[in-house]
């Protein structure tokens, strides 16, 4: 095979399964198999390898946080003082849950919880918020549709995210879709 062939499939080369001719590199010759298989095996290897690392990079990360959850949530252990909510999307989802309830139940302070039904009582201005932060609109482009300023539309975002306790845009589409609010009609 010429040279100027190959370059159609680099990945011949990259990969070692073509190699120059010794007497006329202008010319490719396929790699013996052998030699081809322990290459391609090789890069395998090394990044099976570097996965490896990686993971124990995370354990050693992750290890005194873990170790930290190990000791609150050990049997007989006193549960924290926790101020939060819990929040199902569904509300059947707790029944399923007996942790998540014996913690609530076990916790001190400030605890509430509620559904997603409970929290999405929504504006239609917020709705319409919704519907284009689903469609991957900018922060921009719904101050655009919507005839205001991108500060007011970003306020507008916060507050329907703080609304449903949304803590990054991801989540925020996600929830939007869970809580259902697109499908509802004009609230009353």
């Amino acid at each position: 095979m010429r040279d100027a062939d190959a370059e159609a499939v680099p990945c011949l080369i990259d990969n070692g399964l073509l190699h120059p001719v010794i007497g006329d590199p202008s010319w490719l010759e396929p790699a013996a198999p052998a030699t081809a298989l322990h290459r391609l095996l090789r890069d395998i290897e090394d990044r099976v390898a570097e996965e490896r690392r990686r993971e124990a990079r995370l354990v050693t990360a992750f290890e005194p946080p873990l170790r930290i959850a190990e000791r609150l949530t050990a049997p007989g252990g006193q549960p924290p003082v926790i101020s939060a909510r819990i929040r199902t999307l569904h509300p059947h989802t707790l029944r399923h849950a007996p942790m998540a309830i014996a913690r609530y139940e076990q916790s001190r302070g400030d605890v509430k919880a509620r559904t997603l039904d409970e929290v999405t009582r929504v504006t239609p201005r917020q709705r319409a918020i919704a519907r284009l932060l689903v469609l991957g609109h900018t922060d921009t482009a719904i101050a655009d549709r919507l005839g205001r300023n991108v500060r007011t539309a970003r306020l507008d975002i916060a507050r329907l995210a703080a609304q449903l306790g949304s803590e990054s845009r991801a989540q925020l589409g996600y929830l939007i879709g869970q809580s259902g609010i697109l499908e509802r009609g004009e609230e009353p």
